[in-house]
């Protein structure tokens, strides 16, 4: 524990016995402890590891500050040990609540519905929409008062099979603006019921779970005695529910505390309150698509990761998700992490990273609002600009992957071929994606591999999030990549072409940087999965120490000096068609120039390509008449929506001379584990002469592994005749521990290993 840590903890021990009573407070009113609030400037000093630390009551973090309740002793050490430059925006924030709301204790909650309230709400809306509403118990708080969810849907009473989709508020007990936002959105889908077709078709068709109160002892003593009480009432101390969960808890003491008296103490294991086990259990009990944990304030839309400063696995989908959120009101969206501070143990992360006892959620945090307690007035307002939100992802649960585009097609052609062959395409990689309805297919030729200057044409680079062409730095005259510099950002910059990683490959580049010493981090990424997985590669410039837990691993930080040359092996993805991207992550915080980035390599472009299809419904193309030479395919698919998928990896043909034409013709495409697989397969002799030559089959797996000049088949020697076809009818079993998914089937004819003409065709096992 670090002295601050110690010194904390002393003081909010201290600071929780009973002071003089706010100025002008009625005798009946409850006597608390004399709080500030103050705005941190963190430009100030680069101690914020020490201050998230501290276990103080931070939030409000906005354009490099933080707003924090405090102490005067906490004040004090803040400024004269901490060094931090503070404004004062509150003396006594019991008496300027008091003075604004005009009551303090014994009714806090007048603006809003108490516990009580929120009880016969519910009751009541069961009572007048019996054949929809649904109030029920879900566990019981420590104190002993019912935690209440309710139902909505047609046919309340049963299970059906319907998208799920689960609302909750007050994991906080001082954020009442999050409690009335649920309780309108029950009132709403339920009036609207029968009048209102769009939330009509929403009931009939999906099953809306709601928990209005999540701590209901934290507020009833918000109502009762501190309009700021955070935490539940263990032990009187209390416990953050939001840092409670079982995902990666305690994973540091930045994103929780281990100490009792601190905001965000995370309680002594997971799950350690029967709040959150409330929470967890009926989650696990039901197949929720998306959460919406309602908060107060700042005005974001968050979701994971809270735990470290990284996205998840499906960041595109939550940050499409994230961008309609925000489009009528202005909120700021982004990864809870980068976008406000670090988590653990938080509701979101487990709602999405739980996947072992349940599916996994798409989960999301609103900060509604500009206060813990807004301004009467202001209060519709924050809750109007939050039901239509809700009752859009409501309406995206049946197709959560809607918002985005298709995910690439899997292209197969022959590698070896004569002058006809067939270009063939599949979406066995679109999962829940929306599928495409046409496809464009081009054609390149003329494969250069070399170094980017950045001189020409930028088409082989997609910028976005901040990245551009500049001019005033650069190695090689007279442009290079730039990052941007602008606060708690993901800037990325990626290659629009594929790589083919041969053996001894090494990326490099020539770059100058100046970024946040262990604090902010550029980083090299490389796919070999269209874009699903990213990963950091490790380089003479990386570094995997991490002080303040912001390093994804393999991160650029601190200052380059000038222009230097960076290198990463590519070792690990030899033989693989990668894409290569960089990416410049920022937090909240003290912002430094950047990266640039110039002389790239190695990087692959095309003399020529050609369009041969723009936007057709089929799934093959035949191309014939070619000369003999190397030609690459790549294939996009894109949507009713006119949203496109990324290229496809490519595929080559190499064309040559041969006489010999080789055809392999399923029977069919999709064969259950166990079936029978059948295909048949003939080589014609177009030439004038006799030729002898060996035909064999080999099979690729779905993970990629197979080919390797190892046939199932063959190889078999044949002689034909000027005109002569040999044909051969295959049938096998397939056994039934075989892995479900698409095999790659490849025949040739030549010399074994060597072909002189191939084919391939995809086949689908299922279970």
């Amino acid at each position: 524990m670090t002295a601050f840590l110690k010194w904390t903890a002393c003081c909010v021990v201290l600071c929780a016995a009973p002071s003089a009573r706010p100025a002008g407070a009625a005798p009946n009113e409850p006597q608390l402890p004399t709080r500030m609030r103050v705005r941190i400037d963190l430009n100030s000093q680069l101690k914020d590891l020490e201050l998230l630390e501290s276990g103080l009551d931070l939030f409000g973090l906005a354009g490099g500050t933080i707003e924090a309740f405090v102490s005067p002793e906490e004040r004090d050490f803040l400024e004269e040990n901490l060094e931090y430059e503070l404004t004062i925006l509150s003396n006594d924030i019991y008496a300027e609540f008091s003075a604004k709301h005009g009551f303090l204790g014994n009714g806090n909650l007048r603006d809003y519905r108490n516990y009580g309230e929120n009880t016969a709400f519910l009751a009541g809306i069961e009572s007048s929409y019996p054949g929809i509403a649904h109030r029920f118990q879900i566990g019981t708080s420590l104190e002993g008062r019912a935690i209440w969810a309710m139902k909505i849907s047609d046919d309340v009473m049963e299970d059906e099979d319907e998208p799920e989709i689960l609302y909750t508020a007050i994991h906080h007990s001082r954020e009442p603006v999050s409690n009335e936002t649920v309780l309108q959105l029950i009132e709403q889908f339920a009036t609207g019921y029968g009048i209102d077709p769009n939330l009509t078709e929403l009931v009939d068709n999906r099953e809306l779970f709601f928990v209005p109160i999540v701590n209901p002892d934290g507020y009833v003593y918000v109502d009762d005695v501190d309009p700021y009480w955070r935490k539940n009432r263990r032990g009187g101390y209390g416990v953050d529910l939001n840092r409670n969960y079982g995902f990666n808890w305690g994973w540091d003491n930045i994103g929780s505390s281990p100490y009792t008296f601190d905001q965000t103490y995370r309680g002594s294991g997971p799950f350690s309150e029967p709040e959150t086990e409330a929470i967890r259990d009926l989650c696990e009990a039901r197949e929720f698509v998306f959460a919406m944990n309602f908060h107060t304030y700042g005005e974001y839309y968050l979701w994971p990761w809270g735990y470290i400063p990284s996205p998840t696995l499906d960041d595109e989908l939550f940050s499409a998700h994230g961008d309609s959120l925000s489009e009528n009101n202005g909120y700021t969206s982004g990864i809870g992490s980068i976008v406000l501070y670090i988590t653990n143990g938080d509701a979101d992360d487990w709602m999405y990273g739980e996947q072992d006892t349940k599916a996994r959620i798409f989960a999301l945090t609103p900060e509604i609002g500009d206060d813990f307690w807004p301004a009467s007035w202001k209060i519709q307002g924050f809750v109007d600009e939050n039901i239509g939100p809700a009752v859009y992802l409501a309406r995206k649960a049946a197709m959560p992957f809607q918002p985005l585009p298709p995910r690439p097609p899997v292209v197969t052609a022959p590698p070896v071929s004569s002058d006809a062959y067939t270009i063939a395409w599949d979406n066995r990689n679109n999962g829940d994606y929306d599928l495409p309805t046409s496809y464009r297919l081009d054609e390149m030729t003329g494969l250069d591999r070399g170094e980017d200057d950045l001189e020409g044409s930028t088409e082989s680079w997609s910028a976005a999030g901040g990245f551009a062409l500049r001019t005033n730095r650069y190695k090689s005259a007279t442009h290079s990549f730039y990052s941007g510099q602008s606060h708690q950002n993901v800037s990325t910059l990626t290659a629009t072409q594929y790589l083919s990683v041969e053996p001894g490959d090494v990326f490099t580049f020539w770059t100058w940087y100046d970024i946040e010493s262990n604090w902010d981090y550029a980083y090299v990424q490389i796919t070999d999965d269209n874009g699903l997985r990213w990963s950091n590669l490790p380089g003479n410039i990386t570094t995997d120490y991490n002080p303040n837990g912001t390093n994804q691993g393999n991160g650029i930080t601190g200052s380059s000096g000038g222009w230097i040359e960076a290198t990463f092996s590519l070792a690990a993805y030899s033989d693989s068609n990668v894409i290569m991207r960089f990416s410049y992550n920022t937090d909240q915080a003290v912002i430094e120039e950047g990266i640039y980035v110039d002389d790239i390599s190695p990087v692959e472009t095309f003399d020529n390509v050609t369009t041969l299809v723009s936007a057709t419904p089929l799934f093959n193309y035949e191309v014939s008449g070619r000369a003999a030479r190397g030609y690459y395919y790549r294939v996009r698919g894109q949507d009713v929506d006119g949203q496109s998928s990324g290229w496809s990896a490519r595929v080559s043909v190499n064309v040559t001379d041969t006489d010999l034409v080789l055809t392999l013709t399923p029977i069919a495409t999709t064969v259950p584990r166990g079936g029978q697989l059948e295909y048949s397969g003939s080589v014609h002799n177009n030439g004038p002469a006799t030729q002898s030559v060996e035909v064999w089959a080999e099979v690729r797996l779905p993970n990629g592994d197979g080919y390797a000049g190892n046939p199932i088949l063959g190889p078999i020697p044949v002689t034909l005749d000027p005109g002569e076809i040999a044909s051969l009818q295959v049938v096998q079993t397939v056994p039934g521990n075989a892995p479900v998914g698409t095999y790659t089937y490849l025949g040739g004819a030549g010399g074994h290993p060597l072909a002189e003409t191939s084919d391939v065709f995809a086949l689908t096992i299922t279970e």
